[in-house]
């Protein structure tokens, strides 16, 4: 499936299948993308005000694009961009990443 029409997608016709779980199953099913969740989004926004970099992140479809963009510069995956951000992320005292090493080295 693609992103441009997803509303019109069979999965994206289900009621309470909003953008970012559809792009959520888009990654679940191979697909190379991100999804615009707050998390995601909020680590996103912090990166591009610390860089002092203006790139669209207010609507959805604009924001994917622009993970899209940073992709292409930084040369990581939108997946991977996105996975990245869950990683370095807080919980309590330590961010995600500690929290997982194990798990992560295991997997």
């Amino acid at each position: 499936t693609s992103l441009e029409g997803w509303k019109q997608d069979p999965i994206g016709k289900i009621g309470g299948v909003g953008l970012t779980t559809y792009q959520y199953l888009r990654m679940m099913g191979g697909v190379d993308t991100a999804m615009p969740d707050n998390i995601v989004k909020r680590v996103i926004e912090e990166i591009l005000d610390k860089a002092e970099v203006k790139m669209p992140t207010n609507k959805d479809l604009e924001f994917i694009k622009t993970i899209d963009q940073i992709a292409t510069i930084s040369g990581y995956r939108p997946i991977e961009i996105c996975w990245m951000t869950w990683l370095v992320q807080s919980e309590g005292d330590k961010i995600r990443m500690e929290k997982y090493r194990d798990t992560l080295d295991r997997i």
